[in-house]
């Protein structure tokens, strides 16, 4: 559990996401019953947005926001194995002949519909990162029709060398951001494919996460 020394530390102060871009400040936090995290409060550009403590990582001082998204394929994905698991030693436990065949039954129509529960997830999440992989494939390319303006006004003498040097950077920078998001993307659908077709899959973020402070 983050202790709430830690949290108190982080209020009022800039936060980025998992991928290095500004997120906005934290404004607060809330606990449950028992004092763990239950949420941060975050405003940005005049908007204010509450994450839930699974998509928090506080490394000492800092904080780092993970996409809903990408918490939600690595909750499925843990989940999926813990199924896959069980399923596999209830089959060696029946075989072995260390249950018997109603508990056997019984526990596996319970797997089943564990199982089915994940499936009927996949088709919605799948759509949600299917529209996040094409709005960040809209925004490179307004990224690179911006960029491309600003060579060219620096070509003809409108834009000088240190404004140009810092536009070019800063674009770049925010690229690079992206496309590091776009991998994970990719890993995750490549994994809810793999699912929807029955294959054995397991979600590879491109972008590690680090470990929470306890």
């Amino acid at each position: 559990m983050i202790r709430e020394q830690v949290l108190q530390r982080v209020v009022s102060r800039s936060v980025k996401d998992i991928y290095g871009r500004p997120a906005g400040s934290v404004l607060g936090y809330t606990v449950d019953a028992t004092g763990a995290l239950r949420t941060i409060g975050i405003e940005h550009g005049g908007a204010f947005t509450e994450y839930s403590a699974e998509q928090i990582i506080i490394d000492n001082d800092s904080m780092v926001l993970v996409p809903r998204w990408r918490s939600d394929v690595e909750k499925l994905s843990r989940i999926k194995g813990t199924v896959a698991k069980r399923a596999q030693a209830l089959e060696e436990l029946r075989a072995e002949g260390e249950i018997p065949q109603h508990v056997y039954e019984s526990m596996k129509s319970q797997l089943d519909e564990d199982s089915s529960k994940l499936q009927s997830s996949h088709s919605s999440m799948k759509e949600a990162l299917e529209k996040r992989s094409a709005d960040l494939t809209k925004r490179r390319a307004a990224l690179e029709r911006f960029v491309a303006g600003i060579m060219v006004q620096h070509r003809s003498g409108e834009i000088d060398d240190a404004a140009y040097d810092a536009s070019k950077n800063n674009v770049v920078e925010i690229l690079g951001q992206d496309d590091r998001e776009q991998a994970d993307l990719k890993n995750a659908l490549k994994l809810l494919s793999s699912e929807t077709s029955g294959q054995d899959g397991t979600y590879a973020p491109a972008v590690q996460q680090q470990t929470a402070v306890p």
